[in-house]
């Protein structure tokens, strides 16, 4: 994986770590905060659809192995209202991209070609 290239929790795309919002349960504290500090780390992409899965599943709580308050959820959902408000004033703004698929083994011995060509975007 190259350098800086993190992967989204739900949807499970790859992209560079300043396109996902970092979730943080801390160290010392064992607390659950948005952002910043050092400790274990989740990334989740800035769309509705990752953050309800992740809402629902509790993908959150498992990886970072503590409860999530219910204020964070609330801040990431303010965070995406703000996103959506920019996106209809920029329709630039892009989701991030996948990277290509290895070829996988088959028991024959032949490899598969990958799903796509190039880098590709998430659904």
């Amino acid at each position: 994986m190259p350098p800086h290239t993190r992967r989204c929790l739900s949807c499970r795309c790859l992209g560079h770590k300043s396109e996902f919002w970092r979730v943080v349960r801390l160290a010392q504290s064992q607390t659950v905060v948005l952002d910043q500090g050092q400790g274990r780390s989740a990334y989740l992409c800035p769309q509705a659809s990752c953050l309800h899965q992740a809402r629902k599943k509790n993908h959150l709580g498992r990886v970072l192995k503590a409860p999530i308050p219910a204020e964070i959820y609330t801040a990431l959902a303010s965070r995406l209202t703000t996103i959506r408000e920019d996106e209809s004033s920029s329709p630039l703004l892009e989701r991030p991209s996948k990277l290509p698929k290895r070829p996988t083994r088959q028991k024959d011995g032949l490899s598969q070609p990958p799903d796509h060509a190039g880098l590709g975007h998430c659904p």
